[in-house]
């Protein structure tokens, strides 16, 4: 399994929980500096599997993102996908409890305008010939 993020305070932290939650395991995860963009140059249709979990709410816009995913996927490869949709209930849980309450993450971590709803993300997924298997929430 390889992690990619352009972060490397986050790349460390996902060093240490796995270090944490898979300390007997003989191969662990690697972890890359890169963005999807620049990894999809030198790993074109490599991937079975990809898993974007509560990453596009941080990324203004989607397009390059998608684009790279498109071309990383193996043919009737599988794109995992988690994100939090638009709705003032996202808002309240994330960021006024989450960022201002509870302080659980540094205030100015989530922007809402940067959430998308289910209609967007199946656009997007559509524009990069992604199928849409299944939508929860």
């Amino acid at each position: 399994a390889t992690g990619i993020d352009p972060s490397g305070s986050l790349l460390d932290v996902a060093r240490r929980r796995a270090d944490t939650l898979l300390p007997t395991r003989a191969v662990k995860p690697s972890y890359q500096s890169a963005t999807a963009e620049d990894w999809s140059q030198q790993y074109q249709k490599h991937y079975d599997v990809i898993c974007i979990l509560d990453v596009i709410e941080h990324i203004p816009k989607l397009d390059s993102v998608f684009q790279a995913i498109s071309t990383l996927l193996k043919p009737n490869g599988v794109l995992f996908m988690s994100t939090l949709n638009r709705t003032v209930g996202s808002y309240a849980l994330t960021i006024v409890g989450a960022e201002y309450v509870m302080g659980y993450v540094p205030a100015g971590t989530h922007d809402w305008n940067y959430y998308r709803s289910p209609q967007e993300v199946q656009e997007l997924l559509r524009q990069y010939d992604l199928q849409q298997a299944h939508v929860s929430g």
